[in-house]
């Protein structure tokens, strides 16, 4: 009788990349030293109809509109709010 050979394969790895930080790009139109003043403006946009937030959990508070996917995106955004006399600059948010 003749034997047959064993094969062993060594064990896989799987390689796996930590995932992608996901960013996204914003239009900062403020910031400021204190979160209660920065909470106020936010609202008084939101009231306007802007998709406004605060950012940050220390000073200072920046105060955002709008999550977009590109910088192109946002920067149409942020012609649209210029022609509104609201100013600002893109802002790019990671991981939120």
């Amino acid at each position: 009788t003749s034997a047959t050979p064993t094969t062993t394969s060594a064990p896989t790895t799987s390689r796996t990349s930590a995932p992608a930080a996901v960013v996204t790009y914003s239009v900062q139109v403020a910031a400021f030293p204190q979160k209660a003043n920065a909470d106020r403006y936010a609202a008084r946009l939101r009231e306007r109809g802007f998709d406004a937030r605060v950012d940050g959990t220390s000073e200072p508070f920046r105060v955002r509109i709008g999550r977009y996917g590109t910088r192109e995106a946002a920067t149409e955004r942020l012609q649209e709010l210029r022609r509104q006399n609201l100013d600002g600059f893109i802002a790019e948010v990671s991981g939120q």
